[in-house]
Order: C-alpha cells, then sequence, then structure tokens
C-alpha cells in the first residue's frame, strides 16, 4: 500500500487518496468536521497549500462541503450527486466486499486502496458494500443511472445467484479469486504459487516436500492441487484438511511423516499449522522449512517470520477497475479469467534441508 501512495505524482495525493477510501469506506463520521489545515499537514507531512488542494478535489468530487464558520463535513451518501450515465463523462462503480475474518484486513484493504486511488486518478466514482446487501438495491442503482458496473471480491458460492441475477440483467460484474461461469474474474495465478515454491524449495534441497491443502472445491484449492501433482508425483506428503476436521490432530499426524518443508495453501490455515509445529517443539528452517501461499499478519509476525507466495493485491484492485470499464463498454468481448502473477518473499522460515540420520 505504502509503495503505491508514494509514486502519487501530486504532493498532496497520499492525503487525496487515504481521505477519499475512509469517506467512501464509511469508516469516518459524518456529523463532525473533519481536522483543519493545521492538523493535516502534521500528520501527512505536507505544506497548508497541499492540504487546500487536497481539500479542494475531494469538494470538486462531491465528498465534501465547506461550511461557513464551522468547518469541512463529509456529504453523507445519500446527499451525494449521482452520476447521470447517458449525458456524463463520469463512470460510477460499486466494490462488494465479501466479510472477512479481521485477521486479513491488510488483505482485504490494499485491494480497496488499489481501487479507491485508481479511481480517484481516472475520474470514477466509488462506493463500497458489504456482501449483504440488498441486490435489488444495486440493481435499482443501475437502472436510475447510479453505477455502471459492480466488482465483487472474493464472492463465496451463496453470492453465485446474486451475481448471476446481475448479469441476467445486464450489469457488467467482475469478480475476484472466485470464478462464476460467464463472468469475467481477475485472479491469483494459484498454479504458480505452486510451482515457485516447490522449485525455491528444490533448489534449497528439499525432496520431501508437503503440501497443506483446503478441502474445499473452490478455484484457488483444485488449482494448487493440480500444479503439486504435476511435478511431485507423489500424495504421501499431500493433505486435504476440512475446516470442520480435528485440525490440529491431522496437521500433526502429516508433521510426523517427517516432510523437510511444507507448502500451507491460503492464510486461513497458517495460524493453526503454526500453533501445532510449536506444540511439537520443531524449529523452523531448522527442523522444517515453511512457506505459506498468501502474506498476513501470522505469517509476517511469527518468530521467525514466515516466506510467503504473496498474491498482488495491488495489480488485481487496478485490474478489475480497468476490466469492468472495458466489459461495461463491450460485454461480449471480455470473459474468462485473468491471471495476476504474485510475489516471493523469502523470509526466515526456509533453510537449505539438512541431512536426516
Amino acid at each position: 500500500m505504502k509503495k503505491l501512495i508514494q509514486r502519487d505524482a501530486n504532493v498532496y495525493g497520499p492525503l487525496e487518496n487515504d481521505l477519499r477510501k475512509r469517506i467512501l469506506m464509511g469508516t469516518v463520521d459524518f456529523s463532525k468536521p473533519i481536522l483543519g489545515e493545521i492538523e493535516f499537514s502534521k500528520v501527512y507531512g505536507v505544506s497548508r497549500e497541499s492540504v487546500r488542494k487536497a481539500i479542494s478535489k475531494l469538494v470538486g468530487d462531491g465528498l465534501l462541503e465547506r461550511v461557513k464558520g464551522r468547518g469541512t463535513y463529509i456529504i453523507p451518501p445519500e446527499r451525494r450527486s449521482p452520476p447521470q450515465k447517458s449525458s456524463s463523462n463520469k463512470f460510477s462503480i460499486i466494490v462488494i466486499e465479501t466479510l472477512i475474518n479481521r485477521d486479513f484486513s491488510d488483505y482485504r484493504d490494499s485491494f480497496l486502496e488499489s481501487v479507491t486511488v485508481y479511481c480517484g486518478r481516472n475520474n470514477i466514482q466509488m462506493k463500497c458494500a458489504d456482501a449483504d446487501i440488498d441486490c435489488s438495491s444495486v440493481l435499482k442503482a443501475y437502472k436510475d443511472g447510479e453505477i455502471n458496473g459492480v466488482i465483487w471480491d472474493m464472492p463465496d458460492e451463496k453470492h453465485r445467484a446474486a451475481i448471476h441475477s446481475f448479469a441476467e440483467n445486464h450489469i457488467p460484474v467482475v469478480t475476484t479469486n472466485r470464478h462464476v461461469d460467464g463472468i469475467p474474474c481477475v485472479c491469483p495465478d494459484f498454479q504458480t504459487e505452486i510451482i515457485d515454491s516447490v522449485s525455491l524449495l528444490k533448489d534449497l534441497g528439499h525432496s520431501d516436500i508437503a503440501l497443506l491443502n483446503s478441502a474445499s472445491n473452490e478455484m484457488p484449492y483444485l488449482e494448487r492441487e493440480k500444479a503439486y501433482f504435476n511435478i511431485i508425483n507423489s500424495g504421501k506428503f499431500y493433505l486435504k484438511i476440512d475446516h470442520n476436521s480435528d485440525f490440529s490432530g491431522v496437521i500433526a499426524r502429516l508433521l510426523r511423516e517427517n516432510p523437510s518443508a511444507l507448502i500451507v495453501g491460503g492464510h486461513a490455515l497458517i495460524k493453526k499449522t503454526l500453533d501445532v509445529i510449536r506444540s511439537l517443539k520443531l524449529r523452523l528452517r531448522e527442523d522444517i522449512s515453511v512457506i505459506c501461499v498468501n502474506d498476513c499478519p501470522a505469517a509476517y509476525n511469527n518468530t521467525p517470520p514466515v516466506t510467503v507466495f504473496a498474491e498482488n493485491r495491488v495489480k488485481a484492485g487496478i485490474k478489475c477497475t480497468e476490466l469492468l470499464r472495458e466489459t461495461a463498454h463491450s460485454p461480449a468481448t471480455q470473459t474468462g479469467t485473468f491471471k495476476i502473477k504474485g510475489d516471493l518473499i523469502w523470509r526466515q522460515s526456509c533453510g537449505p534441508a539438512l541431512k536426516r540420520t
């Protein structure tokens, strides 16, 4: 996130982008004035003139209003002027976020921030909503010209019907990480995550490489399974785990098979896996090397920090927004899955395979 903000050509960009995101996500109190120029200049380390430019840009975009003698206030969503789809160059989208564990807020926020910054730079209006949004309100907003399309981030199986209803009503939709038939989807290159992780471990001398994967039939887990078996022609160290099973007991049994390295297929599995490793008194790097497919606090806050193959949520957010605009203009040409390659971040949990007696 920080790298994305620092590349902003405008000095006031970080303030404008951050405040825009907080307004659109509804995390700021509408009833109170925002900070003054002096306070903002201290917090963001910019001049009062830069603060003034950022505020003026958000006022011009209809997100803030100046009230004489009282300060500058956020305009509540119901009072913001919707774009006129037929007579304006404005493009307006709604980003629907599937609720996720608070531990994964960085994962969600990096995506939202990239979409927010892209929208701000490209004159796109953006609204945010949770996955429990009333779908009829989305249909009405589209028919009334208030929105031009929907990005649905990580929809669950239960959301497929709602997404299909949008498509049936000709609302352009783009999803992330979960493929819905006929709907364009932006997702990580799940097979490359495994291929590159195994390649690193083999370069370090590991041969007994385990994969801990979810038993879910969703695309990420199926793709990772396929990649694993394309490289490693044995299921001895492969484990699919049901979240309702005896998680700790199942992982412990896998680790007692004595793999020299373990790939954990997703951030939802890493915390309990590390707990089991500690309970068995195994040392990361010395006794077992671990890679987590995706970054999260449980990985980077661990001692030692866990090597990860991190999804590029910033690129995913930008690609989703670009794709939605293309889909809105040429619906028939934008289908299928668009893969975003992530980054392997090597930390202290991986080391050379040790000779075993």
